[in-house]
């Protein structure tokens, strides 16, 4: 076997007009990360806030040109999207940065982007993370360990800013409604752990109480993830910026204009008076190299 792998190190007399740097964004790796078991499509959501991107970001915003999504084994797709604030006081997705939907733990790589998508002061990055988790017998917990989960995104841009981490988690203030309506009466009194004591195996153990069957899914994910208060923060070497927010309501998304054909069809008369429909002259020739190429 020949190995061909090294370093190669190109130096320059003229410094280069921007530096890139890498944000570490999306949800902060905590205990309190929580995926019950028996769930298909599992939605966990995290993201930079306005005030974040507000603080650090230059007047011109910063360029993404790649990207890394990271979840662990039970991760089956993560999307990540520029949202911004609209004229009307409404959250709109102004471009995803990437979405992959067919997450394969194995196969984790950072993609560079067609094109380089602008993030401006005030604007919201939001991260997206999908679990299946049928087959556990637990729930699954936020940590380092693979039989853990993150939900983590890594943007690639220039020029580089301050801000080294920009991350949410929730602080579970609407816990209480998801105990009353879905947790059986003679396990209610232990779920008051989540107010003082949030190491992974007390957690798990309480929560490992419920069987979690479908209405408890929905309702655990709707109280913590779509109406729950998020701990929002971000932080540099000398800078801290906190805020409690809800998770922006996205009214609607980025829908592209539909790709232009590069093939046109031209209708033509045959002597014999029958219409027939001919390709273009480019489409024509691959067509006959692809033949010539089989014979």
């Amino acid at each position: 076997i020949v190995d061909s792998s090294g370093l190669k190190f190109t130096y320059l007399e003229t410094p280069r007009e921007h530096n890139a740097g890498i944000l570490f964004m999306g949800h902060s790796v905590v205990k309190t990360m929580i995926i019950p078991p028996n769930a298909a499509n599992y939605t966990i959501s995290a993201f930079c806030s306005e005030n974040c991107t507000t603080q650090f970001l230059p007047t011109d915003g910063i360029r993404i040109f790649a990207n890394m999504l990271h979840t662990h084994l039970a991760g089956t797709g993560l999307t990540l999207s520029v949202i911004r604030e609209n004229d009307d006081g409404e959250y709109q997705e102004i471009r995803p940065v990437e979405k992959n939907l067919q997450y394969d733990f194995n196969f984790q790589q950072t993609n560079h982007l067609m094109e380089e998508i602008t993030v401006l002061p005030g604007d919201i990055l939001l991260l997206r993370c999908y679990y299946n988790t049928r087959g556990r017998s637990g729930v699954t917990i936020g940590g380092e360990s693979t039989n853990e989960e993150m939900c983590l995104a890594f943007p690639v841009y220039y020029p580089r800013v301050e801000m080294n981490s920009c991350a949410s988690f929730p602080i579970f203030d609407q816990l209480l409604s998801f105990v009353l309506q879905d947790v059986p009466a003679e396990y209610q009194e232990s779920f008051a752990v989540f107010q003082n004591d949030t190491s992974g195996p007390t957690i798990q153990a309480v929560l490992n109480q419920l069987e979690w069957n479908e209405q408890q899914i929905n309702s655990f994910e709707e109280n913590v993830y779509q109406t729950g208060t998020q701990f929002a923060f971000c932080y540099s070497d000398t800078d801290f910026n906190s805020t409690l927010e809800q998770i922006p309501d996205v009214c609607c998304y980025y829908n592209p204009a539909k790709p232009v054909r590069n093939c046109t069809l031209v209708e033509t008369e045959e002597p014999d008076g029958a219409s027939m429909t001919h390709m273009n002259a480019g489409l024509l020739v691959l067509l006959l190299s692809s033949l010539v190429f089989f014979i």
